[in-house]
């Protein structure tokens, strides 16, 4: 699994600059919204950014619909994303065909509502190719998050790429609409695609303005290394959210029995709570508050 920016956080940028700032805030992949059809040759450009394009967004009809679409992709190894509403039941089936042609693969994308899911997950086992898959469109705001293991369930194996409405500098905001619970879910069913973040909202574009041009640090990420016993300390301020599940899991897996891991964080570490209840045996551990904000929380977690 692997974090990448959407362009819909920084609209009018070029792919190249969106791959530069990707570096600095630990994102691995670009999901770029199409205004156009790029020419095969500026899509072999693209190949050859810093990081790869995982997605590309075709939000109107006139751009789902268009065969030139199905080569680019193909060149990019990048799959096309449409929303069903855009496309016929007909035309899903011949499109499918299509991106078959070209080695690519279009998504259909759907929501959080489980009836939703189910109605992608019918288009696709009917039409039957490997070139059509699943994506799921995630609005932390408006989507109940608690069915987030439901909707893998349902749309497993097909769900190929996420977009998360958030994340990034809207990830303290939030603290406890369940998007930590979301990544342990996603982990667990083994997800090993992207999740795209992109602003909730229009009036969010100026905070992603700053957070892509700021060199400070937010959320949690790289994998720390842990001695095998005693106490070890771990703080996920400095670090990137791609890497908070590896990162956590890790150095608890160093702690040997009646050992702590305390862990200092920049929100609440609930999410980090239920990760471990639902990836460790039941009992194994206790999980204490030391520190309860609101800068820094800090956390004791003892292994028995």
């Amino acid at each position: 699994m692997r974090l990448a920016l959407s362009s819909a956080a920084l609209p009018g940028r070029t792919p190249a600059d969106l791959a530069r700032a990707c570096g600095p805030r630990g994102l691995a992949g670009l999901e770029i919204v199409l205004g156009e059809i790029p020419e095969l040759d500026e899509a072999r450009r693209w190949r050859a950014l810093e990081v790869p394009i995982v997605a590309l967004r075709a939000e109107t009809a006139q751009l789902a619909e268009a065969p030139e679409l199905a080569r680019v992709a193909g060149v990019l190894e990048a799959p096309v994303v449409a929303a069903p509403r855009l496309l016929s039941s007909d035309r899903i089936a011949e499109l499918a065909r299509e991106y078959g042609a070209h080695g690519a693969t279009l998504l259909l994308g759907h929501g959080t509502e489980l009836s939703g899911v189910r109605d992608a997950v019918a288009i696709v086992e009917r039409v039957g190719s490997e070139a059509l898959g699943l994506a799921w469109e995630i609005h932390p705001l408006d989507d109940d998050l608690a069915s987030a293991g439901e909707v893998l369930r349902t749309g497993s194996p097909h769900i190929l790429h996420v977009r998360l409405h958030g994340g990034g500098p809207e990830q303290r905001a939030q603290d406890g609409l369940g998007v930590g619970t979301l990544f342990v879910d996603l982990a667990l069913a083994r997800y090993g695609g992207a999740v795209a973040l992109a602003p909730s909202s229009e009036a969010q574009r100026e905070a992603w303005e700053r957070w892509i041009a700021s060199t400070g640090s937010s959320g949690c990420g790289s994998k720390a290394h842990a001695p095998k016993r005693g106490r070890v300390e771990l703080d996920v301020r400095p670090v990137e959210p791609k890497d908070r599940i590896d990162t956590v899991l890790g150095s608890y897996d160093g702690v040997g029995p009646g050992g702590t891991l305390h862990l200092i964080v920049d929100h609440d570490p609930d999410c980090m709570r239920h990760l471990l209840l639902s990836t460790q045996p039941e009992g194994s551990f206790s999980f204490q508050y030391l520190e309860r904000g609101p800068e820094v929380w800090r956390v004791d977690v003892v292994r028995s």
